[in-house]
């Protein structure tokens, strides 16, 4: 073997001459065979059910052997953390107190060691060498060097796993924010199909009536349709980001709520407030905010008030309402998270965090005033876009305008 600085520091190098993935194992096997000059080896690994498999090979033969934790080979492992010579073994059983070691392990060809893998006194699993490349024993420096490595090859184990998991955890809780926002958009366009059947009875006969509904009907079938291609591929679809006047997207809200009571009133104090961002995102978010203060509201004469203004360079849109209100503990420790609401079952308390993490996401910033039995203030601020903006149909808007 040669010198203990070398041996170490080519250890560390197969070790971390990749990703921290499933090819991690491969080098586990091979950095530690390289230190006894063995000619290949199997990783055996526990798994989520608390069973030892093969889980990689590296120039070796392998078993479908599956080992459970109160099998002899395990306890022993996991007892005294020792390395077996399966030569000494086969040659004298009695030197590992009778340990009894299945046959399909003995029966690998060129199988010689069963080195265990610890972390933390928690046995990982355990590696078989195959025999060296030139006939050799193990001395004690041998032993040492190896299980140190089997120590280190360990935290690298458990740092892939758990990297694993977390990267499964964070899709999880991705998917599962993604259906909570897509409910949270249905339950809105359920509102407005059940306020067009409310009026159907009564309005049936008046073609405007009739076109609304129509126009009401089919934008809500192509909102449901995006909704439920966003949740088949299972990520929010990022619009494109275009430059666009806020106070018409802010109008567009409010005109689309307007119909609901109380009826939120639209100040716009100054016009031509360019910014960039996705418009369709932009106004379903402003549509969330001001159907939450519609939602708070004591009754149906409240008062929701939305000024949209320009501001030291920002336009600033200002949500006030004279609804339920909330408290500091609430706001300062509740009313960002996901799903905590303070409208029983009426909301799911996704709106405002999405708000928030939307509008951070454009550079600007969202904040709140509120006081139970009071009402609420919500106030978003946008960075401005320098120049002039294209005009067209979609783009135009008052100087001042009252709903």
């Amino acid at each position: 073997m040669g010198g203990l600085p070398d041996e170490w520091l080519r250890f560390i190098d197969t070790l971390s001459a990749g990703e921290l993935d499933e090819r991690l194992r491969e080098r586990v096997v091979k950095a530690i065979a390289d230190i006894v000059d063995s000619g290949g080896g199997s990783l055996w690994l526990r798994d989520d059910a608390s069973l030892y498999r093969t889980t990689s090979q590296w120039q070796s033969s392998s078993t479908k052997e599956v080992l459970t934790e109160n099998s002899s080979i395990i306890e022993f492992m996991r007892e005294r953390d020792w390395i077996v010579d399966l030569f000494e073994y086969t040659r004298s059983p009695g030197l590992y107190d009778n340990l009894d070691i299945p046959e399909s392990i003995l029966s690998l060809k060129d199988a010689w060691l069963l080195l265990p893998i610890n972390f933390h006194s928690n046995l990982l699993g355990f590696i078989i060498l195959n025999r060296p490349r030139s006939p050799r024993t193990i001395n004690w420096e041998d032993r040492d060097l190896l299980r140190t490595a089997a120590q280190q090859a360990g935290s690298y184990l458990t740092l892939m796993q758990t990297t694993r998991a977390l990267l499964e955890a964070n899709q999880f809780e991705a998917f599962n924010r993604l259906s909570a926002f897509v409910v949270h958009d249905l339950k809105n366009l359920i509102a407005q199909l059940e306020l067009v059947v409310k009026n159907a009875e009564r309005h049936k006969h008046n073609p405007e009536f009739m076109d609304d509904a129509v126009n009401t009907i089919g934008n809500a079938v192509n909102k449901m349709s995006k909704l439920l291609a966003q949740l088949r591929k299972g990520r929010f679809e990022i619009g494109n980001s275009k430059e666009f006047y806020i106070e018409e997207a802010v109008a567009q809200a409010v005109n689309e709520l307007y119909h609901y009571k109380p009826k939120p009133n639209l100040t716009i104090k100054s016009n031509y407030l360019k910014i960039v961002a996705d418009k369709n995102r932009f106004t379903a978010i402003m549509v969330h905010l001001i159907k939450n203060s519609q939602e708070a509201s004591q009754s149906e004469a409240g008062r929701i008030d939305v000024t949209v203004e320009e501001k030291d360079g920002f336009a600033t849109i200002e949500i006030d309402d004279d609804g339920i209100g909330m408290d500091d503990n609430f706001i300062e420790n509740r009313l960002f998270r996901p799903f905590e609401t303070t409208k029983g079952n009426a909301g799911m308390g996704i709106g405002v965090y999405e708000t928030r993490e939307y509008i951070k996401s454009l550079n600007g910033s969202m904040s709140v005033r509120s006081q139970r039995q009071v009402g609420t203030t919500f106030t978003i601020k946008v960075p401005l876009e320098k120049g002039p903006v294209e005009m067209t149909s979609e783009n135009n808007s008052d100087s001042e305008a009252v709903l």
